[in-house]
């Protein structure tokens, strides 16, 4: 069996991309990521607001083995990694790449939990060159339910947006409620995971290419990671190595009618979701019965907003039947953030 190149600081490079004006959190991981003492750290800069920019190029002064790489504008978190891992294929010199949402911050020990997962895997699993990914188990039910069970974070076939019936009604009747996460394990197998934590070879990376840029915001990292499973290379979810989220996030199956989401996270949320769904599609039946179940459930919100907001519900109903059409006949024309507000902006509610 070939000789697996150790895991230590020295060969890994970090990639996390930021936007907007996040600089007190990515300056915060970036730091730590300083402390760990990896090799590299590529942060790309996704049109942040020019506070935030400049105080990027102090630290990149300040910090040696920080590069910035620079975008004109947001691009969407599928173009910013991109941008990101082709950088670190062309220009890197480590072997592993760690990427990192820009509010992930890494335990002080997560990197040697890494390591020392990586040789279990090894010798336990005859796994010499596994994808491993970062816990954020606090605050990812997903994460928290796969290592308390030990069944991998996958897509479901006929599943709707990753929306089951019977899974619905598991939760209805707190199937869930009793799993106890008082023992998880050290580690699962898993099928998919997100960026944020994402550890792997450059060999790995090479094999599955660059991550999509017409999928925008949202799901991307699903599909990205889901490349693994699909070309035979085993991922794992490693308890203890731990990412913190220092601000909450955004989730797909969020309250699309709440005001306060955009118009863009709700449509690429839901193309993006319903696009990964029609490759696992089976049996017409199931499908259709996850499909309307989830509708209904959506109608049961719309109804419950419309006497106080009109225009908006009416507005954001029509949005929402429009991204899954545009999904399911995987209609990636609204390839960018720009692209969709002039849409957005003309479209009509048919």
């Amino acid at each position: 069996m070939a000789s697996r190149a150790s895991i230590s600081a020295g060969n890994v490079t970090a990639l996390i991309v930021t936007y907007g004006s996040r600089a007190h959190l990515t300056a915060a991981v970036i730091r730590r990521l300083s402390d760990i003492d990896v090799a590299q750290i590529i942060l790309v800069d996704n049109g942040s607001e020019p506070i935030a920019r400049g105080a990027y190029q102090t630290l990149a002064t300040e910090l040696s083995q920080l590069k910035v790489l620079s975008l004109t504008e947001n691009l969407g978190s599928a173009e910013g990694f991109s941008a990101g891992i082709k950088e670190y294929l062309v220009n890197g010199h480590t072997t592993y790449l760690w990427v990192l949402d820009d509010d992930n911050s890494p335990h002080i020990n997560a990197l040697q939990a890494l390591s020392s997962a990586a040789n279990d895997l090894q010798k336990i699993e005859n796994c010499e060159d596994p994808v491993l990914h970062c816990s954020r188990a606090d605050v990812r039910e997903a994460d928290a339910v796969a290592l308390a069970s030990g069944e991998p974070k996958t897509l479901y076939v006929d599943h709707f947006m990753g929306f089951s019936v019977t899974g619905w009604l598991s939760v209805k009747l707190g199937r869930f409620l009793t799993q106890s996460c008082e023992n998880p394990r050290v580690y699962v197998e898993i099928h998919r995971g997100s960026y944020g934590g994402l550890f792997a070879s450059r060999s790995n990376i090479s094999a599955i290419g660059l991550p999509h840029a017409h999928f925008v915001l949202y799901a991307d990292d699903t599909e990205y990671t889901y490349r693994f499973f699909k070309q035979g290379i085993r991922q794992f979810l490693i308890a203890d190595a731990k990412v913190r989220d220092l601000e909450p996030t955004f989730t797909a199956g969020a309250d699309y009618f709440d005001v306060a989401m955009s118009d863009a996270k709700v449509y690429f949320s839901i193309r993006n979701h319903v696009s990964l769904s029609q490759g696992l599609r089976h049996s017409k039946i199931k499908y259709e019965l996850n499909k309307r179940w989830l509708l209904s459930l959506l109608t049961i919100r719309a109804v419950r907003r419309l006497l106080n907001a009109p225009n908006f519900t009416i507005r954001r109903c029509s949005l929402i039947l429009r991204a899954i059409r545009h999904g399911e006949s995987d209609n990636f024309d609204l390839a960018s953030l720009t692209q969709f507000d002039d849409w957005n902006a003309h479209r009509g509610l048919l």
